[in-house]
């Protein structure tokens, strides 16, 4: 029998909650689902989470996120957005031809690898390059090298060039055939500072491109107790301190010494005719005898309120520009140059 006293909004929601049973898993009252026999929130799949496992990052106990780190360390990892965008593509079953010029573009993806294959060929000859009993540091230089461009190239930094890398293993290669050739020395090991000062002085332009590579790589080799010693801890870059602006060629020069010393036309080297005879470049005028021929200004009479030099301190009238005249700290007689 339907309760008349309830709206039809309520008598709806009054045989829905009849209709709920409590689920077997639970306990609690739902809608049981025929083919699990559970509640809808326990017959839903769920993933089984994975045993909490020593992160490799911070070395915490945790859940790990993707490849053996947490998720504090997974957000971080600058290799994370190129691991999503290959996923992404691979999750895509037509991808569009757009998407790789996308990825590389903003830096999700690395372009191909035409241009990495062509440096690490050069790379190679100058290696081989390198005498047999040398060769182990060199390679070892050139990898630890290699992974702090790759490192470089996905955290955002400034990566070196294949162009910088390139010199440097030519550099070494120069180095490792002079050692047995004009040292007789074909260990690492063996090298001292006069060793490298002699291969520096076989190209005196390039000594201090030389020289960095150099430092580089002993202090790499130190590192790898390849040598006990640094050879070129003590060395520095001895340059000349001479103009490095920009001159004038030799027909300019010619020019210049033919057309003569310039004329000074200015209004300030106008001399009047009582200075003209004596003054051949006089100072800016300030005195009335001195005035240019174009100023309208008259001069003040000497001993005015308003004149802010002396009238003891004015030269006579005909006194040439260039005279020394008293001052008001040393209160000197005039004289003549």
């Amino acid at each position: 029998m339907t309760d008349n006293r309830l709206c039809g909004v309520c008598r709806q929601k009054a045989d829905r909650l009849a209709d709920q049973r409590p689920c077997p898993r639970c306990g609690k009252p739902g809608y049981l689902r025929e083919e699990t026999g559970w509640c809808g929130h326990c017959s839903r799949p769920r993933q089984d989470k994975q045993p909490p496992r020593t992160c490799s990052e911070c070395g915490q106990l945790r859940r790990h996120a993707g490849l053996g780190l947490c998720s504090s360390c997974w957000q971080r990892h600058p290799g994370r957005p190129f691991i999503r965008g290959e996923h992404l593509r691979d999750q895509l079953a037509d991808p569009p031809a757009w998407l790789e010029d996308f990825f590389t573009l903003h830096g999700l993806a690395l372009p191909t690898d035409q241009a990495e294959r062509l440096a690490a060929g050069r790379r190679k000859r100058r290696i081989d390059a390198v005498p047999e009993l040398l060769r182990p540091a060199v390679v070892a230089f050139d990898a630890s090298r290699m992974r702090a461009q790759d490192r470089a190239r996905r955290a955002g930094t400034r990566p070196r060039s294949d162009h910088t890398l390139e010199t440097a293993l030519s550099i070494l290669r120069d180095l490792a055939r002079f050692l047995p050739e004009h040292r007789g020395k074909d260990d690492w090991a063996l090298v001292d500072m006069h060793d490298v000062e002699a291969f520096l002085t076989t190209l005196p332009k390039a000594r201090k491109r030389r020289l960095v590579v150099l430092r580089q790589f002993f202090r790499f080799a130190r590192s790898k107790h390849i040598v006990l010693i640094d050879p070129t801890r003590t060395l520095i870059v001895k340059e000349r301190n001479g103009f490095r602006g920009r001159t004038l060629t030799l027909d300019q020069q010619r020019e210049l010494a033919a057309a003569g010393p310039p004329t000074n036309t200015s209004t300030r080297t106008r001399l009047c005719s009582a200075c003209s005879p004596c003054c051949t470049a006089p100072p800016a005028p300030r005195s009335g005898c001195c005035r240019s021929p174009t100023s309208t200004r008259q001069p003040r009479p000497s001993g005015s309120a308003s004149d802010p030099i002396p009238s003891h301190l004015t030269p006579p009238p005909g006194a040439c520009c260039n005279d020394a005249w008293p001052t008001a700290r040393h209160g000197r007689r005039p004289t003549r140059t």
